[in-house]
């Protein structure tokens, strides 16, 4: 959002929560309050695309976590051979 480095998904889901933009710069104090106040009015305007933009973010965010759970089980198992190898 802007300069601030503050994701849209954090402010539309604070506001979701019931947050007000003032709260929402005071959870954010990076973000201005003339943006907080664009993204919200640009939200209200364009529900079912900022809903799908997210819902697209959030399956993609668990793709990547079940592929680095998964690289991460297979770094278990070279581990233990290689422990194994070793004697230890």
């Amino acid at each position: 959002m802007g300069e601030s480095r503050v994701l849209l998904e954090m402010v539309i889901g604070a506001f979701q929560d019931g947050a007000t933009a003032e709260t929402i710069v005071q959870q954010y104090p990076s973000a201005t309050l003339a943006d907080v106040y664009a993204v919200i009015a640009y939200y209200l305007r364009h529900t079912q695309e900022i809903e799908e933009y997210m819902a697209k973010r959030q399956k993609r965010g668990e793709e990547v976590r079940k592929r680095i759970e998964a690289g991460q089980k297979d770094l278990t198992e070279i581990r233990a051979r290689l422990k194994a190898r070793r004697g230890n």
